[in-house]
């Protein structure tokens, strides 16, 4: 996702977020998007706060994932790459 264009967009290219899902069918709660985001990040996501927020992501119900949480870049910051499978890597950030 890129909050700039309020679109989807490839993790190749400059993006603000990525959606994480919980595989529930009902709306996320905050507890499950730092568990669905610490599965995907490989590491807990309270790690790299300065860098990253976790948070639900409202999906219209009816979808076919409508639990999704998002995992944001914090402030004007841009990911560069993908953070699926980060580990100890450090967060890919540019800042504009």
């Amino acid at each position: 996702m890129d909050r700039r264009v309020t679109k989807n967009v490839a993790c190749s290219a400059l993006h603000s977020g990525e959606y994480v899902a919980t595989g529930s069918q009902r709306r996320a709660t905050a507890a499950e998007c730092q568990l669905a985001s610490a599965k995907y990040l490989d590491q807990v996501p309270g790690a790299l706060v300065e860098d990253l927020e976790v948070r639900v992501f409202d999906v219209a119900s009816g979808t076919k994932d409508p639990a999704r949480c998002i995992i944001d870049a914090r402030g004007n910051h841009l990911l560069t790459t993908s953070v699926h499978a980060l580990g100890s890597r450090p967060v890919p950030v540019f800042s504009q």
